[in-house]
Order: structure tokens, then C-alpha cells, then sequence
């Protein structure tokens, strides 16, 4: 409300203050005397609404700086009798000494907050104005002046090394009072030394010690525990898990992580690498599939790294030793009787082949450098160790940086063998041979999978596979398997459809043949023709002229079938490569006529007889122009196998020499009407030295194409390019298949600048630019 405009406004002079002027002498008597009872217990008698008044009074009337100082002198004059009681108390025994202390301590800090109540008014007003300790924290920092500290710490001293001492009884498994313990070291902390930093006399006396005796404690026990290494991992575990337990108990939350950290540094951190590395140690858990004891090294280990790279480490050249152990012993396996590898291949070929007679179980023992079954065995150990070590890899909670390693050192073991490639090519080949005949495995796919994923060289395992593909396909092996459809389609969802396309075209190719075929034989009655037209850039056949002299019937089938196909597919050029066809012929014998299936080289071979009574070796190779070595196994198979002797050979012996003649044998005999004539297996072997150095040269020169052709791709769409980037773009994009050297890229890159598809930059020369 507005004030009248005409009345006239006045103003008044203060008033005089209420209160009169005080006798600080006579206030202070009063204060005084109720401070010495409170800190005698006798504080029932008193009013503290008229003490508070007569401090209020003083604090008002400016005597704020007289009032504090003497409360201090009298807080400080109490505490020089509580020191003397507990001076007399340091004689006691330990336990009695904590008890005197806190008593005091717990009497201290309740007078001072009585206290403090009283002189609230000085608290708010005068101390904070004068940025001076409230009276409970004078009476607290006065405790620690004249009590803990005096005489260069000599309660402080006893009380640090009691503290010690009761901490040390208590880990040796002594019963010790913890609540008086951690009461005792909740008042160590009460005692501010640097407000600003946020030191105490804990902090700074009790605390280092603690962790100077803990430190000297851990290295004693750690030394203890170090004669077995086992034994070493049960203690440690136990050990950590009681000392974390007691640290809870009575020790701050601020002392709790420097301990576990000085603990996990001596125990763990300084010696369990010497644990590992010791004859019973991480190798012998490993080995020995010891889960409970990886299981403690690894919560060792995570303890002092996060990322374990020294239980990596030893981890990493364990595998190694095991992945060598493995090979040692493939090696080994090498110089085996062969029948065990006879007998793989029957199962995998089944009754179409047959088993030359150094293969049979009772031929002696032949040296060979590679076997399909040490190509099996040495599969099927890496995937057992790939296994065991999976199953350590879950003691350690599938952890992903050991995951890594162990892949990493598998890897490495894996491509170490420069037969790898071709070893899990044969795997493939033998398993889904057998899944035409029987159910196979389940895992198989994956197995095959997991040890794709280890081959750096991909583009050397795909000519293999191409070539095992080959065989399958051609034999009739392939197309009715579903593990052969999985084995692709998982390769392609693993590095892409590029790697994988010209298997897929293999498929394709056989598919569109069978179609041709059966048209063409629709036309044609009085004989059935099956072929197979293959693309050249496909399958890893090469293209050759005619090697061969066909007799007249296969002639004319065969230039019945060139004209058709030619009639749809104009200007295409047809290569016929008979090594993996097959023939079925109607011969009369002088019992009875058989129709037997032989090889098309064996019907060239059998058809001659037709026109002749007998030939000597030297006139049925110039008459067929069957290569030597393929007429020799052919000839065996007709003249020397005692189930399909269709031909008689003079003289009679195993081997083919160039003497020997051959004629139509018409008393052959077979109990069954349709025979088939078994010749020795071509079935799918490792490659020996000289053939697998024929394979790296193909695989290297398809190396120096691919990187062209990649190069050519990124300076197309980059127009220009450091040399740096074009390094790691080329080692990017040809990864999938094979891993570069730099040395390659290097001379691929001055082979296109030779050929004018690249150019250097006119002033940096690390620079390319592409000339379209």
C-alpha cells in the first residue's frame, strides 16, 4: 500500500540494543566450568539454553576470537589428562590399549559435539567468517595434536603397530576382535592431517605401514606356496579370496583396491609367470586337460591383466609345440604299410576299383612320401587338438583375446604344412566318397569348415579340390551327395560366390551333358553314349588334341556325337579325353557271352582283337597310342588280374615288358553275365614332391594374374593412388583367396607400369595414376 502523499513521511532512530554490555571474564567463568563438566560426564545439571545465550552474547558483543581461543586451551588442557591415562595404558595388552583408546576417543568426540552445541552461535557466525575450523573439528585436530601425536607420536606408534599386529594375527587365522579394529582405524581416519588434500593420519602413518607389512607378508607366503605348481593355484586362489574377505571387514573402502593391488602384484603379477613356465605347470594343464587348474590360472591371470598376454604367451607356444608334435608324428605316419591305405580306398571307392597287388594286406611294407591316410590322420588330429583346446578355451569364459591367439597359433601350425591344403582337399574327397555309400558324420561339414577358415592360401586348396572335384564328378562320386552341395555352398557364404564359381560351373556343365546326352541318344538307338563337355576354364583338365586311336565302333559313336553337339554349338572346338571314360561291350566267350565294363582305354585296347589273333606290346601301342605308362595298368587289368583275364600274355608275369604278346582269351569264365573289369585306382593320393612343385608353380603364375587383375580394379575406380594405399588395398581385396607378399605386389606394380596400364606421378613418385 502506498503511503498517503499528504501526510509526511519520518524518520526514526534506532533503537538502543537490548543488550547490555557483558563481562567476558564472568561469561567465560560460567563456560568454562560447564565445559570441564560435560567433559566429566556431569552435564545433566546444566542449561545449555543459558549457555548458549552467554555464548551468543560474546559472539555479539565481538569477543568471538577471546572465546574460541579459550575453548581451545581448555579442550587442549583435558587432553593432556587423557594422554596421561593413556601413556599408562600402552603397558597393556594390545587388545586392552585399543580398548582404552577408543573408550577415550568415543568420550572425545562426545564431549565435543555437547560442546559444539553450545558455541553453535560462534560455529555459524565467527569461525566461518574467520575460515576457522568449527569447534568439533578444533576438538578433533586438538586429539591428534595432544594425544596421538605427541612426543613424536608416541601413542600414535604404539597404536600403528598394534593395528599391524592384530591384522597380522588375524590372516595367520587368530580369532581378533575386527570391530575393534575397524573402529579403531574409523577414528585413525576422523584425524584430518591436510584438509585440502583430503589427508588423514590413516592415510599417512597407519596406511603406509599397513600396505609396507602386507607387501612383506604376500612375498612370504607367495614364496611358500611355490613348490608345486598345482599347489600353487589352489593356495593363491584361497589366499585371495580370505585376504579380500578380511580387508572388507575392517579396513576403508580407500585402502581396500591398494591392497588387493600390492596382493595381486606379488602373488600373481611377479610369479605366476614362473608357475606357468614350470615342468608341472601350464603346459602339463594344458596337456593333460587339468580344467579346474586353467580354470584358476586364467582368474589368476585376469587379475593383473585384463588382456592376459602372458598366460597368451605360453598359451600361444604351447599349441605351437603341439601343432610341431602333430606333424613330427604325420611325418612319421608316412612310412606305413600300404594296405591301410588300400583299405580307405575301397571303403571310399567302393567295388569299382581295384586294389593292386602292392597294396593288398599281405604286401610288404613300400615307402611312400605322402598317403591319403596320413592325409586323414593328420585332419583328424588337428581337429582333435582344435577340439581340446576349444574346450579349454571354455574355462576361460570363451574369452576373446586367448580365443584369438589360439586361433592365431592353430593358424600358424596349420599353414606351417605346406601339405595342409591338400590334406584337407583329400579329407573332403574320402568323406564324401563314403557319404555315397553310408551316412557320414554330421560334423564332417563343420570340421572341413573350421580347417578352411586356418588355410591362408585358399587359392592353392581350390586347385586341389578342383582337381579331387574332377575325379568325383567324372566317376559318377559327386552329383548324388549332399555333403558335396553343403561343402560349396558353405565355402561360398564363407569368402564369397567369386571363389566358388567355377566349382558351381562344374555342376553345371555335368547337368547340361547329361541333357545332351539323353537327346543325342533319343536320336540315335542301337547304343547308348554318355559325355561329358566340359569348359575349359572350368575344370582343371588341360586341352589336348585326340591322344588316341579309336577302334572303328567308338569312331563312328564318336563322330556321330561331335556332328550333333556341333549342330547346336557352332564354332565351339570339342577335346576328347577319354582317361576317364568307361565302356560296356558284348563279347562272346566259348561258355557264354558277358557283357563287361572296362575303361575306354581297355576297350581300345580289347576291340584290336577283334581284327587280330594276337599283338605284341610294341604293335598295341602304336596301334591305340595310348600313352606307355596308362597301356601297361590297362594291360594288367585284361591280362594279368586272374578275375578279368579277357586276353592271354605270353609270358605270364605281373610286369608288362615290351615282349610280351597278347591274344584273345575265349575260355574266360565268370559266374555272373555282366563284369566288370577293375583297374588300379585313381582315386584321389597326395602328390608327391616333384608334383606338388608343379602345383605351386601353376598356383604362384595364377598368383601374378589374380594381382593384375585386382590392381587393374582399384585404379579403375581410384583413377590415382599412392603406393601405400595400393599396397594395402591389393592386400585387402586378395585376401580371401591368398595373403601377397610385398615383393609380389611390388614387381606386379612395375609390370603394369611396363605394359602401360599404370603411370608414375611427375612429381611425387609414389604416386600412380591409371591410363584407361
Amino acid at each position: 500500500m502506498l503511503p498517503n502523499a499528504n501526510r509526511r513521511a519520518k524518520i526514526r532512530p534506532p533503537k538502543r540494543s537490548l543488550v547490555k554490555e557483558i563481562n567476558f571474564d564472568e561469561s567465560w567463568a560460567v563456560l568454562s566450568a560447564a565445559v570441564s563438566q560435560i567433559q566429566q560426564k556431569n552435564a545433566s545439571a546444566l542449561s545449555f539454553e543459558e549457555l548458549y545465550r552467554r555464548s551468543y552474547n560474546l559472539v555479539l558483543k565481538k569477543h568471538g576470537q577471546r572465546l574460541y581461543d579459550n575453548v581451545r586451551a581448555a579442550v587442549a588442557t583435558h587432553l593432556a589428562t587423557v594422554r596421561t591415562r593413556l601413556l599408562a595404558a600402552t603397558s597393556a595388552a594390545p587388545e586392552a590399549f585399543l580398548q582404552c583408546m577408543r573408550a577415550e576417543w568415543e568420550d572425545h568426540t562426545l564431549c565435543m559435539r555437547m560442546i559444539s552445541d553450545v558455541l553453535l552461535y560462534l560455529d555459524r557466525v565467527y569461525a566461518r567468517d574467520k575460515k576457522l575450523p568449527l569447534v568439533y573439528d578444533m576438538g578433533i585436530s586438538l586429539f591428534a595434536e595432544h594425544v596421538v601425536k605427541h612426543g613424536d607420536h608416541r601413542l600414535g606408534n604404539r597404536l600403528v603397530a598394534i593395528l599391524n599386529l592384530e591384522i597380522h594375527r588375524n590372516r595367520q587365522g587368530e580369532i581378533v576382535n575386527r570391530l575393534l579394529l575397524r573402529l579403531s582405524v574409523g577414528m585413525c581416519e576422523a584425524l584430518v592431517e591436510d584438509a585440502e588434500f583430503g589427508e588423514n593420519y590413516y592415510v599417512r602413518h597407519v596406511e603406509l605401514q599397513l600396505l609396507q607389512a602386507s607387501g612383506d607378508y604376500f612375498e612370504t607366503a607367495a614364496n611358500e606356496f611355490l613348490g608345486s605348481a598345482t599347489g600353487y593355484l589352489h593356495h593363491t586362489t584361497q589366499f585371495v579370496k580370505d585376504e579380500e574377505s578380511r580387508a572388507t571387514l575392517y579396513l576403508p573402502e580407500s585402502t581396500f583396491p591398494k591392497l588387493v593391488l600390492l596382493m595381486d602384484n606379488v602373488m600373481v603379477g611377479d610369479k605366476l609367470g614362473t608357475v606357468m613356465e614350470s615342468a608341472d605347470g601350464l603346459k602339463e594343464w594344458v596337456t593333460g586337460r587339468m580344467h579346474g587348474e586353467l580354470r584358476l590360472v586364467y582368474g589368476l591371470s585376469g587379475r593383473v591383466d585384463v588382456e592376459h598376454r602372458a598366460l597368451r604367451h605360453q598359451l600361444v607356444g604351447i599349441v605351437k609345440e603341439m601343432g610341431e608334435a602333430l606333424g613330427r608324428a604325420s611325418e612319421v605316419s608316412e612310412t606305413v604299410n600300404e594296405a591301410g591305405e588300400a583299405l580307405a580306398e575301397a571303403q571310399a571307392n567302393g567295388p569299382g576299383e581295384a586294389t593292386p597287388t602292392s597294396l593288398r594286406p599281405n604286401a610288404k611294407p613300400k615307402r611312400k612320401n605322402d598317403t591319403t591316410a596320413s592325409a586323414l590322420k593328420w585332419i583328424e588330429s588337428v581337429l582333435s587338438l582344435k577340439s581340446h583346446l576349444d574346450a579349454i578355451l571354455a574355462t576361460f569364459d570363451n574369452n576373446a583375446f586367448i580365443a584369438k591367439s589360439i586361433e592365431m597359433a592353430l593358424a600358424d601350425f596349420v599353414n606351417a604344412n605346406a601339405k595342409s591344403a591338400e590334406f584337407l582337399s583329400l579329407y573332403i574327397d574320402f568323406h564324401i566318397k563314403k557319404s555315397l555309400k553310408a551316412s557320414t558324420d554330421s560334423d564332417v561339414l563343420e570340421n572341413a569348415i573350421t580347417m578352411f577358415r586356418f588355410l591362408r592360401d585358399k587359392d592353392i586348396f581350390e586347385r586341389y579340390y578342383k582337381n579331387h572335384l574332377a575325379k568325383r564328378l567324372l566317376q559318377n562320386k559327386a552329383g548324388a551327395s549332399d555333403l558335396e552341395t553343403a561343402v560349396i555352398t558353405r565355402i561360398r557364404s564363407e569368402i564369397g560366390a567369386e571363389f566358388t564359381s567355377k566349382l558351381e560351373g562344374m555342376f553345371r556343365d555335368m547337368k547340361i551333358s547329361r541333357d545332351l546326352s539323353l537327346e543325342f541318344n533319343e536320336r540315335n538307338s542301337g547304343f547308348e553314349l554318355e559325355v561329358q563337355v566340359l569348359t575349359t576354364t572350368f575344370w582343371p583338365m588341360q586341352s589336348t588334341k585326340d591322344p588316341i586311336a579309336y577302334p572303328t565302333a567308338l569312331g563312328e559313336m564318336k563322330t556321330r556325337y561331335e556332328d550333333f553337339y556341333l549342330s547346336k554349338h557352332s564354332g565351339r572346338n570339342l577335346a576328347w579325353l577319354p582317361t576317364f571314360g568307361s565302356v560296356d561291350v558284348r563279347i562272346q566267350f566259348e561258355a557264354k557271352v558277358h557283357e563287361v565294363n572296362m575303361s575306354t582305354y581297355a576297350a581300345a585296347i580289347v576291340l584290336l582283337f577283334a581284327e587280330h589273333e594276337q599283338l605284341s606290346y610294341g604293335e598295341i601301342l602304336a596301334k591305340t597310342g595310348i600313352p606307355a605308362n596308362d597301356l601297361k595298368r590297362q594291360l594288367q587289368s585284361v591280362s594279368v588280374a586272374p578275375k578279368t583275364r579277357i586276353l592271354t600274355k605270353k609270358p605270364m608275369t605281373k610286369e608288362i615288358n615290351d615282349g610280351d604278346v597278347f591274344s584273345f582269351n575265349g575260355k574266360f569264365r565268370a559266374p555272373l553275365t555282366k563284369v566288370k573289369v577293375l583297374t588300379v585306382s585313381l582315386g584321389s593320393k597326395a602328390e608327391n614332391d616333384e608334383e606338388r612343385s608343379a602345383t605351386v608353380g601353376a598356383v604362384n603364375k595364377s598368383r601374378k594374374f589374380e594381382t593384375d587383375a585386382a590392381m587393374v580394379r582399384i585404379m579403375k575406380s581410384r583413377k590415382q593412388i599412392s603406393h601405400n594405399e595400393l599396397m594395402a588395398e591389393s592386400i585387402r581385396q586378395l585376401g580371401n583367396r591368398f595373403r601377397p607378399s610385398p615383393q609380389l605386389i611390388k614387381q606386379r606394380i612395375e609390370a603394369l607400369l611396363e605394359r602401360e596400364y599404370l603411370k608414375r606421378d611427375d612429381v611425387d613418385r609414389s604416386v600412380y595414376h591409371y591410363l584407361a
